[in-house]
């Protein structure tokens, strides 16, 4: 059922929100379910409700989502405590906490249900950090970095081995590798030489 257009996507309705797991939907199996959905959707807006109103009602609620900001809050948590048993770099957490806070460049994902993620929605966040003017390397880092955070939360949310919902695919991001200046080896020889002996080693390694 196509509901027209919201901020530039075309919205449709495919199916009915699954009575004891309202974070899935029933597809409908007919063109008389599809009709019979489309009567009630007229009769709603013929009433008074606005196209936003019924996909509310359709949609999960806030109770039903698993929404990706909470999950990103309790993988930080699990990373400061990490951190201060001295298993982690506080240096990669305070590179996380930049990422995950109010206006980081994770926070474009807040608001979404971390299980309906899709592979065009990376397409389409690859994109937009691009158009941040983000240099491919920072651009790599921060989405590696949300890769790994996505497999810790489907991992943790399992009720055993394996994972809870399937993790999107990440395209690579190439960033061209750097090119240290270095210095010939007979200038390196001769530095070693005006080095003193006995502190040499060092060096020599």
């Amino acid at each position: 059922i196509y509901l027209g257009q919201r901020e530039g996507r075309a919205v449709f309705v495919t199916g009915t929100p699954d009575p004891f797991d309202r974070s899935k939907r029933i597809r409908f199996r007919s063109r008389d379910e599809a009709e019979a959905c489309l009567t009630l959707i007229r009769a709603r807006l013929m009433s008074g409700w606005e196209v936003g109103d019924v996909l509310s009602a359709l949609a999960p609620t806030d109770e039903d989502r698993l929404r990706v900001e909470d999950l990103a809050a309790r993988y930080l948590e699990h990373w400061r405590a990490q951190a201060k048993a001295g298993e982690r770099s506080p240096t990669t957490l305070r590179e996380l906490e930049r990422w995950a806070k109010t206006g980081g460049l994770w926070a474009w994902w807040w608001g979404r249900d971390v299980r309906s993620l899709r592979n065009g929605d990376v397409i389409a966040w690859h994109a937009w950090l691009a158009d941040q003017g983000i240099g491919a390397k920072t651009r790599r880092n921060v989405s590696d970095g949300f890769k790994t955070f996505l497999r810790w939360a489907t991992r943790a949310s399992a009720r055993g081995a394996g994972d809870a919902w399937p993790v999107p695919a990440f395209p690579p991001i190439s960033a061209p590798k750097t090119r240290t200046p270095t210095i010939s080896v007979e200038r390196v020889l001769a530095v070693l030489e005006r080095i003193p002996w006995e502190r040499r080693g060092i060096f020599l390694a």
